[in-house]
């Protein structure tokens, strides 16, 4: 095992073997609500990678609601 939570609550996790919490931060991106592997949501302008490999860059803007999980993130 060589993940690990850092002081802001991100996992660090250099060999893609850590965990992806269902409890974290998931954000809603085009109607598919994502996982990624922030347990709280980071500071806006930060670049996030979800499970499915999607980048996005955090901002405050209001969001829609999900529609759907993303199924990709969930196997």
């Amino acid at each position: 095992m060589s993940w690990y939570r850092d002081l802001h609550g991100t996992i660090d996790d250099p060999d893609g073997t850590g965990p992806v919490d269902d409890d974290g931060y998931r954000p809603t991106i085009g109607g598919l609500r994502h996982r990624t592997r922030y347990a709280v949501p980071p500071p806006d302008g930060t670049v996030v990678r979800t499970a499915c490999e999607l980048t996005w860059k955090k901002n405050s803007a209001p969001k829609s609601p999900p529609v759907a999980d993303c199924e990709a993130c969930e196997t």
